[in-house]
């Protein structure tokens, strides 16, 4: 049980390393929820919340569908580290009457522990195999009110096993809720988004062990804004706040260079502790030991719109620079709407 307990450790610890060194960081279940699920947003450096991204946004702020007036799917893949990658998919639907409902799907493959590394505590080889993934589903509704303000709401379903080819099974799972809004005015110029992820109740465990985990409950806020007299490109910026993370800042910029068909985009998300000790560096009063943050880093990334056969088409691509001890992480997405 060691053995197992330890593995279960390993792979919360790993996946919430990849977002900071906050003091609290690993002591929630299922930091997988944090991560981005598409190529537009990672490529704005996290920014969702105001923007006007329909299908894409909804994993953060389910209100951002509310203004859909076609039918929306997507679906995309992202490496994460080592051998661990996420694969989301989704599709929402307008009704005329009843606002937009939608669903989302996030499968998250943690990585394989093969034979030659799972050990007994004697160091020999069991023979076994290890495998940890998650899936995320959800199903969201939103609907515009006032014209100009949407209101969303979602209830996800998470679980979490642990296998092995030895026969074993342990996981955890949950119900939880987000609710969110987005206001939009000038023409959709300027968008401003709230949205409360992940508030709910662990349904089961891998054991009392873990009990004293929690849901990583957070809070978003953004705003997004094109200028007047420069309608290709639009500034946006997120602040997150979790139960087991720093504030994070996540400001980006999309740019049009090619009339409504070809983006650029990029972004850097940064954490408290990276802006206080930025500061520090300034007045010459930082100490050595600082650690930057893994939430921390460049993002970059473009878009392609196109039409086939009669449906709009979105390519996008991203890559997300993080600390020095994570390599890249690339993401690519496609949506369709008709």
């Amino acid at each position: 049980m060691l053995k197992v307990y330890k593995i279960i450790a390993v792979s919360l610890v790993c996946c919430a390393h990849v977002f900071s060194q906050y003091s609290e960081s690993g002591t929630s279940l299922f930091p997988f929820l944090k991560l981005d699920n598409n190529a537009r947003t990672i490529a704005m450096g996290g920014a969702s919340a105001a923007m006007a991204n329909g299908i894409y946004g909804a994993a953060v702020n389910p209100a951002s569908t509310g203004f859909l007036t076609q039918t929306q799917a997507m679906a995309g893949y992202q490496s994460l580290i080592l051998d661990a990658w996420a694969g989301p998919i989704g599709y929402a639907f307008p009704t005329h009457k009843y606002g937009v409902f939608s669903s989302n799907l996030m499968y998250v493959s943690h990585g394989y522990l093969d034979s030659s590394e799972a050990l007994d505590e004697n160091g020999v080889s069991t023979g076994e195999t290890w495998h940890v993934f998650s899936i995320v589903g959800s199903l969201g509704w939103s609907k515009v009110l006032l014209n100009n303000l949407s209101i969303g709401l979602a209830c996800k379903g998470i679980y979490h096993p642990i296998k092995s080819s030895g026969g074993y099974y342990a996981a955890a799972s949950a119900i939880a809720f987000d609710a969110g809004f987005q206001y939009r005015s000038r023409g959709s110029r300027f968008i401003v988004g709230c949205a409360i992820q992940n508030a709910g109740f662990i349904v089961s465990n891998y054991s009392r062990d873990f009990n004293d985990l929690s849901l990583p409950l957070a809070i978003t806020t953004g705003i997004s804004y094109t200028p007047l007299y420069i309608p290709s490109l639009r500034l946006a910026c997120d602040l997150q706040k979790s139960n087991d993370d720093y504030l994070n800042y996540k400001p980006g910029f999309e740019y049009a260079i090619y009339k409504k068909n070809l983006f650029v985009r990029g972004g850097y998300g940064f954490s408290e502790a990276d802006l206080e000790y930025l500061i520090k560096q300034m007045k010459n009063e930082a100490s050595s030991d600082y650690i930057k943050s893994n939430a921390s880093g460049l993002s970059l990334g473009f878009g392609i719109v196109t039409d086939i056969n009669g449906m709009a088409t979105n390519v996008d691509v991203a890559c997300l620079l993080r600390s020095e001890d994570l390599g890249p992480s690339l993401a690519l997405s496609v949506l369709v709407e008709y």
